[in-house]
């Protein structure tokens, strides 16, 4: 999301992970906290979140001390992928595909790309939790239906 950091402080941060984890809580969060306008907590720990069994208290600590999240203008927009939705949202594989499968067979589509999960859509889901439609700032008339919930983008097709 921004620039990259040396070899020397990633061993710096990894040592202060063991040596200090209280220390490194408040050094991660700080700096999710400065590109919070980019991308949800969530979005940000995804590294952590695929070892969520190693990091499952590290991360909870590290959410706990971040900012409150709001999509803006500048947020980025990122494809995941099933596995890494279900780790963002927080749901098993099996109830996210049942999820977009329901939608699916709802809407009656085919053509729906499949296991490609776009960050709006699930930022909005963590957000929110609802299925109002929510458009992000950048967007200026016209719906874009990857920047909706999944349900509102699949009744969007529904109804054209």
């Amino acid at each position: 999301m921004d620039s990259s950091i040396c070899t020397e402080q990633h061993l710096k941060i990894t040592n202060e992970y063991f040596i200090n984890p209280q220390k490194s809580v408040e050094r991660i969060s700080k700096w999710i906290n400065k590109r919070i306008h980019l991308a949800h907590p969530r979005v940000q720990l995804l590294a952590f979140l695929k070892h969520r069994y190693t990091f499952l208290s590290y991360t909870a600590a590290i959410e706990k001390k971040c900012a409150k999240y709001i999509i803006t203008p500048n947020s980025k927009d990122f494809d995941f992928t099933l596995g890494e939705a279900r780790l963002i949202l927080n749901v098993s594989s099996k109830t996210l595909k049942a999820w977009v499968d329901k939608n699916l067979r709802e809407a009656g589509q085919r053509n729906y790309r499949y296991g490609c999960y776009s960050s709006f859509i699930l930022e909005n889901f963590l957000l929110y939790k609802t299925d109002q439609p929510y458009l992000h700032p950048a967007v200026s008339g016209g719906v874009l239906k990857s920047m909706l919930t999944l349900n509102e983008a699949i009744i969007d097709v529904k109804q054209s």
